[in-house]
């Protein structure tokens, strides 16, 4: 039997929501989270993600949170027997068992994260239209300390795992995130 330890997204897959090679080693070329070899990548775009994160916050729908609730719940669930969570549902909770690799979970996020982007685009230019000024400085914002956080990621992915092949292809991959983040 294969347990749920065998491709769950590492503990720090949150990471790749932002840098899509956090983490990950190359092997032949393609690149790979340790530990999981299911999928090798779930990033969405970090306009993406931010969006989504703006939509909780500005959007006032009860759908928003229930999608939001999806979705954390999903990325508590995705790193299987590294969170107890998981591990005590899977205890208590049969149904959790069906779906063998923990990973999995992440397909719900990847599929959320767009709407709540959309949701929170619609009520942008809602604010827009009627002439508020104070959304440009609110999303200057946050556009710096996602940039900052970017720089985090890859300053983190330096000082834990510093390899001389990878290093450089995960430095680019990374600034290219910030590049396109900027430009959207």
């Amino acid at each position: 039997s294969i347990s749920a330890t065998l491709w769950p997204m590492p503990p720090t897959g949150w990471a790749n929501f932002f840098v899509p090679l956090f983490h990950c080693r190359s092997f032949q070329d393609v690149f790979m989270q340790s530990g999981q070899s299911w999928v090798n990548s779930y990033y969405v775009g970090v306009a993406t993600v931010v969006l989504a994160s703006v939509a909780l916050v500005r959007v006032r729908l009860g759908r928003v949170w229930l999608l939001a609730a999806f979705t954390g719940a999903s990325l508590v669930l995705a790193p299987g027997d590294a969170t107890p969570i998981y591990t005590w549902l899977s205890a208590h909770v049969s149904v959790i068992g069906l779906m063998r690799f923990p990973i999995k979970f992440v397909i719900l996020p990847v599929l959320i994260l767009p709407l709540l982007a959309a949701l929170a685009l619609a009520q942008i230019q809602s604010v827009n239209q009627r002439g508020s000024g104070r959304s440009g400085n609110i999303l200057t914002l946050i556009c710096i300390a996602t940039v900052g956080l970017i720089l985090g990621i890859l300053w983190w992915q330096w000082r834990t795992q510093p390899s001389v092949h990878d290093w450089p292809v995960i430095l680019w991959n990374g600034l290219a995130r910030v590049v396109f983040f900027v430009a959207i």
